[in-house]
């Protein structure tokens, strides 16, 4: 059974969206264009990926007792390739994450260490980006 599988069996619901798990199985790659919501996972059931650990110790914050907010965002087409999660008509699944809060960001969001340990700013309800308004529709 694939993650994705296994984490819809649970039924679990965040935004009223089906929850996929931390990131998909597989990644696609491009040099020029790097996912800021990929990073590694030292062991299962970690706070936060290796590299938000590092950018907290960089910054001289304790990464146990660092202040986080989970943070969601869609599955994109490229991520359901191999799970075919998506359903016309049904919202987009969810990948969700602990993210460590470094501060505010401009126009009122919150800025976060991504799970690359970059700063990113996120909207303050946890949304990476503000959801797809209408069901997911078909590929194109």
């Amino acid at each position: 059974m694939t993650q994705a599988a296994a984490f819809i069996a649970e039924d679990r619901l965040i935004h009223g969206r089906v929850y996929l798990g931390r990131r998909p199985d597989t990644i696609r790659w491009t040099p020029s264009k790097p996912l800021p919501w990929w990073a590694a996972i030292w062991e299962e059931g970690r706070r936060f990926t290796a590299q938000q650990e590092q950018a907290l110790i960089a910054l001289g914050r304790d990464p146990v007792t660092a202040p986080a907010m989970e943070v969601v965002r869609e599955i994109d087409l490229y991520a359901d390739e191999a799970g075919g999660v998506l359903r016309i008509g049904q919202p987009r699944p969810v990948y969700a994450f602990d993210c460590p809060v470094i501060g505010k960001g401009a126009a009122g969001k919150v800025r976060v260490i991504g799970p690359n340990g970059k700063p990113r700013d996120v909207q303050p309800d946890g949304w990476a980006n503000p959801p797809h308004p209408k069901p997911y529709r078909g590929a194109l």
